[in-house]
């Protein structure tokens, strides 16, 4: 389970999307500031498909997408936090929360939380009601 977060019904401060680079470079910047957070992914990352990118700091030579996400959950695991496999079904906003499902993986279970990080990777239409709580 992700750290800070006991599958209660108490809402997260942040739902993460995506365990790419993005969505798990947020995770550890949420982290170390001790919010509550989820990571779901559904394992289908691009970035298995770069072979090598020459645009990571620190990586001068370059870097497999692969060897990249598996030093990223490295660090996550060095602060207590994991990547959750499974699908969000919906995602809609109630009052001051976000509501999906989490189908598959470890548990099928219901997520309220403050704010929802998408990072898939992929450009998705938004309400332009709720853009201020929907970080692309």
């Amino acid at each position: 389970m992700t750290r800070g977060h006991r599958f209660d019904d108490s809402p997260l401060d942040c739902l993460i999307v995506g365990a790419g680079p993005a969505g798990m470079t947020a995770a550890l910047y949420l982290g170390r500031f001790h919010r509550r957070i989820r990571i779901i992914d559904a394992g289908a990352s691009r970035t298995l498909w770069i072979t090598k990118a020459h645009n990571v700091p620190g990586h001068v030579d370059g870097i497999s997408g692969a060897d990249m996400l598996k030093r990223l959950r490295g660090q996550l695991a060095q602060q207590d936090l994991q990547v959750e496999s499974g699908e969000i079904v919906g995602l809609s906003r109630e009052a001051e929360h976000f509501h999906t499902r989490v189908r598959g993986g470890v548990t099928n279970s219901r997520v309220s939380a403050r704010r929802s990080l998408l990072a898939t990777g992929e450009m998705l239409d938004g309400d332009s009601n709720h853009e201020r709580d929907i970080i692309y």
